[in-house]
């Protein structure tokens, strides 16, 4: 599955405001949200309200972006009991 990001401009105006006094933070912004659609759940963001988004926070700076749940992957999937009887049979 691939991921896109995309900027809307009022983000990215706030972002440049910031460019003068703190090119690290803006830089670390950059590189957090290149890395989202590999891992669109990083340790330092979490669920953000029912609409489905998500805060990560970088330092001094919150993003918020649309969110995909995400899997444990030490959790195996498990299919609700209510569709096993619309399973093939194993032979």
């Amino acid at each position: 599955m691939t991921r896109e990001v995309t900027f809307e401009d009022q983000a990215l105006s706030q972002t440049a405001a910031f460019l003068h006094d703190d090119p690290d933070g803006v830089r670390s912004i950059f590189e957090a949200v290149d890395r989202l659609p590999n891992d669109p759940a990083p340790a330092q963001s979490f669920s953000f309200g029912t609409a489905g988004l998500r805060r990560l926070h970088l330092g001094r700076y919150r993003i918020l972006y649309p969110g995909h749940r995400r899997r444990d992957p030490s959790r195996p999937h498990r299919t609700p009991p209510s569709q096993l009887r619309h399973l093939p049979r194993r032979s």
